[in-house]
Formats: structure tokens, sequence, C-alpha cells
């Protein structure tokens, strides 16, 4: 029945470092719940981003502000979060008071004053991985967020889900748990999420290792749900040059695209808001490449959702200083994968690692080089490149190499990895409210018992002459079970597999439509 943070446990999975091929790093997913007390409107936005070596990046209405140094030295994983101000809440990131020692970085929260909140250290968080932490505020309480990010790891098939929970006590922050294991599957570096088209949920997305699925997590006010798992794309290997293991997953500014990358990989899929569902995979490698360009690490949608960008890094068997490119796609060309074009290339050590789109509509680049400890200031790396206007078609664009100053600071190849807070619900009804709003008259057939426990019956005794189908919908707009109607009929639906909450029956005969809601307990 129900289920929530405190329900999942699974065993270990394992993860790949990218810096190492032949060095194992553990790598988990750990989750946990932030509590905090302000009073501002449920709309969150990332006007401050917090990444690389204590960059503390503000965008306002007049450009771009490198403030004061934030709390973080990080290698990748980084997130942020403010209120609708724009004003910073609360950042997640590593730390370490030796970073020329691998093992010497922990994982902590910050406030806005870039202080470790109470109880906020010792976070188990890996300091490389695309894609390595992000912020989810859950729609139950404007004050509660779900921190998701990757534990420290020694071997490829060690994979957790951890969760920490953080509270406001009169007005001081606190962690409370922090680091419990959640869940576990063998999982790629890719981590990432949008909104349900309700507005209020979120859809949170990793893949898995040694197969060629997705696993989608629903997230709404009960917390986190047991995933859908979907095969669809490209197959992720441990074995060598570890095709998807490494490499970003974004999704399109408003949702309806989703894109993977990784070695030899650059998959692009349509997704469903309502339903969680990828579908429309598109492949485009298939193109024959020239070595070393096979290698892809980071990626973006334009604003507008039209143009797809991607950049390579080095090829499996390449050295390390090579020439770099990145792409652009047109997602409305009659064959994307022949519409690729380049946008950029650089012959250069210090390659790029991943991508954001900024609030401003500009998408930012951290490049750097890969050698850790990355303790030497480099021009390379104290600069982020930049897509000017991502919105126009590759001839047109204004790529700059050193876009954005970062004040002498270095990206460390970090961006945060931070999920579009500002996107609302589907319009007109956000998904299944939509169905339940289109009713007419009362249906011709009894459900009992309402709310429902093990079992709901149906029973039709009043359908006359008519004949259709009855279908039973889940509030996130999932057909779960389907049957035809005709006559006489008493049968029922064992519940166990189904979450608590709202449902709805639709029968649809002879052009007209009859809802009901049923509440599974």
């Amino acid at each position: 029945m129900g289920e929530n943070i405190s329900e999942f446990f699974w065993d270990k999975g394992e993860m790949y470092n990218p810096y190492l091929y032949n060095v194992k790093n553990n790598f988990c997913l750990l989750l946990f719940l932030v509590t905090l007390s302000f009073n501002c409107p449920a709309q969150f936005t990332d006007r401050v981003w917090c990444f690389g070596d204590s960059v503390k990046m503000e965008f306002n209405g007049g450009g771009v502000n490198i403030n004061n140094p934030s709390g973080i030295f990080t290698e990748k994983p980084a997130s942020s979060i403010c209120d609708s101000a724009g004003n910073l809440l609360f950042y997640v990131g590593t730390y370490s008071n030796q970073p020329t020692l691998w093992n010497s970085y922990v994982g902590a929260v910050f406030d806005s004053n870039d202080q470790i909140i109470l109880n906020g250290d010792s976070l188990d968080i890996e300091i490389v991985g695309n894609d390595g932490t992000i912020i989810l505020p859950l729609a139950k309480d404007d004050s509660s967020f779900l921190v998701v990010h990757h534990r420290k790891s020694q071997s490829l098939s060690n994979f957790y889900y951890l969760w920490s929970k953080v509270i406001d006590s009169s007005g001081v922050f606190k962690v409370i748990s922090k680091n419990n294991l959640l869940a576990n599957v063998s999982s790629a570096t890719k981590l990432n999420a949008v909104k349900h088209g309700n507005g209020k949920d979120w859809w949170l997305v990793t893949h898995t290792i040694e197969a060629d699925t997705f696993y989608i997590y629903l997230i709404d006010s009960n917390g986190i749900q047991a995933p859908l798992k979907q095969a669809i794309g490209s197959y992720y290997s441990i074995n060598f040059p570890l095709p998807g293991v490494n490499g970003e997953m974004v999704f399109s500014k408003f949702g309806n695209y989703l894109a993977a990358v990784g070695t030899e990989i650059l998959d692009v899929f349509n997704f469903d808001r309502c339903s969680g569902q990828l579908s429309n995979y598109q492949n485009l490698m298939t193109l024959p490449f020239s070595s070393p360009d096979k290698v892809y690490w980071s990626c973006s949608f334009s604003p507008n959702e039209r143009y797809f960008y991607a950049s390579d890094l080095v090829g499996p068997s390449q050295p390390v200083i090579n020439v770099q490119h990145t792409l652009q796609f047109d997602m409305q060309a009659a064959s994307v994968v022949s519409s690729r074009c380049t946008v950029f290339s650089i012959n250069s050590e210090y390659v790029t690692w991943q991508h954001q789109l900024g609030p401003d509509g500009k998408i930012y680049m951290a490049r750097g080089n890969p050698a850790f400890p990355t303790v030497v200031t480099d021009t390379g790396s104290t600069y982020l490149a930049v897509i000017e206007n991502p919105n126009d078609s590759c001839p047109g664009l204004i790529f700059n190499l050193y876009g954005q100053s970062l004040g002498g600071r270095r990206s460390l190849a970090s961006l945060p990895n931070n999920p579009n807070y500002e996107l609302g619900r589907l319009e007109p009804n956000g998904c299944a409210t939509a169905i339940i709003e289109n009713s007419s008259s009362l249906p011709p057939w009894i459900v009992y018992p309402n709310p429902a426990n093990e079992i709901i019956n149906i029973q039709s005794n009043s359908l006359g002459g008519l004949t259709g189908n009855l279908r039973l919908i889940s509030f996130t707009g999932q057909e779960l079970f389907s049957t035809n109607l005709k006559g006489t009929m008493k049968f029922n639906i064992p519940t166990a597999q189904f979450f608590s909450g709202l449902y709805l029956f639709i029968f649809e005969s002879q052009g007209k439509r009859w809802n009901q809601r049923v509440v599974i307990e």
C-alpha cells in the first residue's frame, strides 16, 4: 500500500570513478528531508549557484554577480535553491581542509551565510560524478525538501539511496537524521528531476547499469514512491569503454524532453509529465563519427526546447589532450540526427564537463583539467564558457569560450544540478484533474467499499443496453486496469499493489463517459 522514504531498503550498488579507469568508487544516492521556516510563497528559484572552488554566482536583472565565497569545494556534485525573490535558502556540496587528499572530502548542507547547519556535516557524498545531487521541494509543506545525492563508493556494483532529515527548531536549522539507507540499484552517474504535470509533485529519474532501464520515482506529499521501471534506449555497461556509466542526464525547460549522454551514447526521449513515461527514443549517435568524438559528458536544451546541445570529452582510447566539440541538434528537423552542427571545437586539455541552463536563458559550461587534485589556478577553469543565444540555429550562435568570469575562483568541472523550480502545472487542469472534472451523470455501476482496503468490488446492474470499457486511472494519469462491461457483471480488483490515495474509474460508451472516484487506503 502507501510507501514513503522510510520504507525502502534494497542491496548495495556500484559505480565508476570518472577520473581513474582502474580505481573503483562506491556510488550511492542519498536522500534527505530538509525542513526550514521562512515566509514566502511556495515558488522556488535557482537564482544563486554555489559550486566548484567556493564559487557563488548570483543572477539578477542586471546580469551576473560573483559574490563572496561559498563554503564548498567540490568537483561536480552541487545544488542550491532560492526563494521566490531569489534569496538563497541553502545549498549542498562537499568541502575539505586538505583539498589535495582525495579521501578528505565530506558533504554538507550550508545555509545562506555559508555556514554548515547544525549536524549538517559528515554527509556521505561522492566528490565526483555528473548530476551528483539535487534539491526537491515537497508539495506537502512549503518548508520541506528532499535532497538526493550520491554516496562515496568503492566498486561498480554498489549503489545506495540514503536520506536525512533537517528541521528548523526555533529559527535554528539542524539535521536530525542523516545518511540513512533508502534504496539500492546498480546505477549510472545520472540523476535529474522535473515537476509532475500537476505542478506540485516531482518525477526523479535515474538509470541502471548492465541494463537499458530507467528508474522513475514519483515524489509526492507522502515521500518517494516505488519506481516505475522502463526499458528504453541504450544499454549501459561497466565493461570498457563503460557506455552510459558517466555523462549528464538533463530535462528540457518545460519537461517535454529528457536527454542522456555518455561514451558512444547520445540519447533523446520525449517525456510525459503526467504518466512519467519516456517515448520516441532517438539515437543521435547513428551518423558515422570520426574518432575521438564518441565520449559525451555534458548536454543541455535551449530554453525554447528546439535545440539540443552536447559536448564530447575524449575518445575511449585517446589521450586527454584532444580536439573537443560542442554540437547542436534541431529537435524540429525531419531528421534530428542529420541536423547535427558543430557549434565550437578546440584542441585543449580543459574539457567541458557540465552544462547548465541559466535563469537568464544562456547555457553555461564548466571546463577544467580532469587531473585530480585540481589545485592549480588556470584560465580554463576560472571562466565558464557560454552560449549566449541558444534559441538560435547553429550558424547564428554566439559561443564565448570565456563568457563568464568566476572572479579568480575555479569551476572544478562543476555546475549545480538544479531543476526548473518555476515549472507550473500542465493546463488546463494538470493531468488527471481534467478527467475528474469531465463527468456525465451518475455511473451505471456500484463500487464498494469506498474507501477500499484490500479489494474493490465492481457491480454493473444498470447498464441496460450499454456496452463499453471500464478503466482505473491513478492520480498520475497511469492506466492500472481495463476491462469491457456488458449487461450484469460483478468482479473485484485486489488493491495490494496500489499506493494509498485517490483513483478514478472511467466508463466510456456510445460517446458518453461516467467517472467515479475511489479512495484506496
